[in-house]
């Protein structure tokens, strides 16, 4: 894999085809003699010399060999030579596994050099990167993606590249504390291009990005930068006429620690993506946001804007393919005639108030792939609302609502695309009737939450066809019938149930990924379950692919348990209770484990499950010899006395210590240094708002859920 990707400097006979125009002499056109020149070796032993090659990749660099027959190295059939290294004007360096280069000086070497990638180089003891790449002062393409870049604190005042259009330097933890953006804002501001995204810059956003008057593209997101967005931004172009080419088309300030109101957003008539997610924006949207005739992407979710979404947000926004604005508190009041002028591929509106009916704009969008109303407020039946089933569907979460009806015939509904729909999300409603046996025609699903409604029948034997499920949840239904043969083996494709090692903490789906200028979007669900353990429900999202669980419990399943299910080596919880199973449970999951976690159970804890058998029951396994449980008389025991042991005065003593020793070394500190007192209490203080601004957005939230 290293050695493709070592393909480098690399075929020097495509670096060559970059080089700048010479005369013959430079070329050595005029040189009758073949073959590699010493000073052409060299150069190249000296760029071998700085990288670490640990792969032994370079390993026929040697100087007692012709550098034209050295791996990756082709020389020119006319001259047989390499020709001058300085007239370089494109090299890329990226995506290879140089094991920590110490030294790059051999760049400034290049001194015609104009772009340059060393991406995903780990550059970490590169002290001197800046200073270096400083030196070549026609550079106009600089790609430093994930180089662990130390920061830097002194900025040189010579020799210094002002030609830059593009420049990358995200995911390099860089910090408000070192010298890069006053380098960018005093002696780069004709950059184009410019991604600082995924660092640890902290702060306000400074108004000297203004000072870069030809920036188009701008990405802060992933930072941790807080307080507003500059209004200063907004006058980035002064002469409109010179312009109209270079006005910011997006801005990329997802997952930061912005506060306040959205930006006067008609300064920006070119503005293709707004990406603002997850942020503490609040406020309500205006509707000049509506006249954004060239907006595509609009991210506006996790926030906590409020207020109400009529037709007029949306009037001009022809070009709007991506429109996400859930968990936030908007309200939707469009006409109930209105069309709008877009077709979305993206609808995201979770725990949007959009009902109490299905909106009838709904209906007009023919090619979305992902659509997500739940927690909507919606009150409807399915039946009364001719939903169009895109063919590009691939996620559809329609949960936490009070929908009604019955699940169309699916196989129908994706008579294009049956493989697409990945992700059917349609729990805590009031769904009913029977899972139609078309479900089995989702070839491509891998999640399907049917829980917490009132389907009833049988399970469909179609369901084995449904090959790449990773996540199943059917509890809280009014299933009935047997559990088929085929379900187990259908179950034995989710890899946490089929194997003993541990799979991924998360079941995550990926169900779309594209492309925006300068960078990359892909959609990720994780799977959530609330599952019955030890008496308690729990939720579990992050680590729900540690569960290993299998719940089809509070239904009316009936027959006997399939043996096929002792196939399944990873399953460790098997949830089938409040149903009306009968026959003899298999001896492997009959008998009551035994250990420290399950010996606090007493014997009420299984009542209702006669065919139980072991310890604290009084019924025995077969084979199983009449004695007292180990755990409980011995290891039970030991257990106490270990506790009883361990609160000694001893204990008493250290604790005691201990909080003295924490609380004055903290309060005395600041109870002695003024600064630290004035620190402590601002901290405290937007502790304190935080607190109370997500307080009140989750006590919005909650009260929508309670209400639906």
């Amino acid at each position: 894999m290293g050695g493709s990707s070592l393909q480098f400097l690399l075929t020097l006979s495509l670096l060559l085809l970059c080089m700048k125009p010479t005369t013959v002499n430079n070329l050595g056109l005029a040189d009758t003699h073949f073959g590699c020149k010493e000073h052409e070796r060299q150069a190249l032993l000296k760029i071998k010399q700085d990288l670490i090659d640990d792969y032994g990749l370079l390993s026929s660099w040697s100087s007692d060999q012709d550098c034209c027959t050295w791996s990756g190295v082709k020389c020119r059939n006319q001259t047989g030579h390499l020709g001058n290294l300085s007239n370089l004007q494109h090299v890329d360096l990226s995506w290879n596994y140089f094991n920590k280069p110490e030294n790059i000086e051999w760049l400034p070497q290049l001194s015609s050099l104009e772009f340059l990638g060393m991406s995903s180089v780990n550059l970490s003891k590169v002290n001197n990167w800046f200073h270096v790449v400083n030196k070549l002062p026609y550079l106009t393409s600089l790609y430093l993606y994930s180089c662990n870049l130390p920061n830097i604190f002194s900025v040189p005042l010579v020799n210094s590249s002002t030609s830059l259009d593009i420049l990358s330097l995200s995911y390099n933890n860089l910090t408000s504390s070192s010298s890069v953006l006053e380098w960018l804002f005093n002696s780069n501001t004709s950059v184009v291009d410019l991604d600082l995204s995924n660092n640890q810059f902290q702060g306000s956003i400074p108004d000297d990005f203004t000072r870069i008057n030809s920036l188009t593209h701008l990405y802060l997101d992933s930072n941790e930068f807080e307080g507003e967005i500059p209004k200063a931004f907004g006058g980035m172009c002064n002469l409109k006429t010179l312009c109209a080419n270079h006005s910011i088309e997006g801005l990329n300030f997802d997952q930061n620690e912005i506060m306040g109101s959205l930006p006067d957003l008609t300064t920006f008539p070119s503005l293709r993506y707004l990406l603002l997610s997850q942020n503490h924006l609040y406020g309500k949207i205006p509707e000049s946001l509506g006249i954004q005739s060239n907006l595509e992407f609009l991210y506006l979710q996790d926030n906590s804007l409020e207020g109400v979404i009529s037709d007029a947000h949306f009037s001009k926004l022809t070009k709007l393919k991506h429109l996400y604005l859930s968990n936030n508190l908007l309200k939707f009041n469009s006409s109930s005639d209105w069309v709008p002028p877009f077709q979305l591929n993206e609808i995201d509106l979770g725990f949007c108030q959009l009902g109490p009916r299905f909106p009838k704009w709904l209906q007009t969008q023919k090619n979305y792939y992902l659509l997500d109303i739940s927690n909507s407020g919606i009150s409807d039946s399915l039946s009364n609302f001719n939903l169009v089933f895109s063919p590009q569907l691939k996620y559809m979460n329609l949960s936490y609502n009070q929908i009604s009806g019955q699940i169309p015939n699916l196989s129908l509904e994706f008579t294009f695309s049956p493989i697409g729909l990945k992700i059917l999300n349609l729990a805590n409603n009031q769904f009913h009737g029977k899972i139609p046996s078309s479900v089995g025609s989702l070839l491509g699903i891998e999640t399907l939450d049917l829980s917490n409604n009132s389907f009833s029948g049988e399970l469909p034997p179609s369901l084995k066809n449904c090959t790449k499920l990773k996540f199943i949840n059917l509890q809280d239904n009014n299933l009935s019938g047997e559990i088929p043969i085929c379900i187990p083996t259908c179950l034995n494709n989710i890899i946490a149930l089929a194997h003993k090692w541990a799979p991924n903490s998360t079941i995550t789906n990926s169900y779309r990924n594209f492309v925006i200028p300068n960078g990359f979007m892909a959609g990720r669900y994780d799977d959530r379950a609330i599952w019955m353990w030890k008496g308690r429900e729990r939720e579990y999202q992050s680590i729900l692919g540690l569960v290993k669980s299998i719940d089809f419990s509070s239904n009316k399943l009936v027959g006997t348990i399939p043996r096929e299910i002792l196939k399944l080596d990873g399953l460790i919880s098997l949830n089938l209770s409040r149903n009306l199973l009968t026959g003899r449970i298999p001896l492997e999951i009959g008998k009551i484990p035994i250990g420290p976690q399950l010996s606090t159970f007493k014997a009420i804890a299984y009542e209702g499950n006669p065919n139980l058998c072991g310890f604290p029951l009084p019924k025995k396994c077969f084979g199983e010899e009449i004695t007292q449980n180990p755990t409980v008389n011995g290891g039970h025991a030991s257990m106490q006395d270990e506790e009883v042991g361990f609160i000694t005065l001893g204990f008493y003593v250290c604790a005691t210590l201990g909080f003295v020793i924490g609380f004055w070394g903290v309060f005395g500190t600041l109870l002695l240094n003024r600064a630290w007192q004035i620190s402590y209490f601002k901290y405290l203080n937007y502790v304190k708002e935080k607190v109370c601004v997500t307080g009140v957005v989750d006590m919005v939230k909650l009260q929508r859920q309670l209400q639906t």
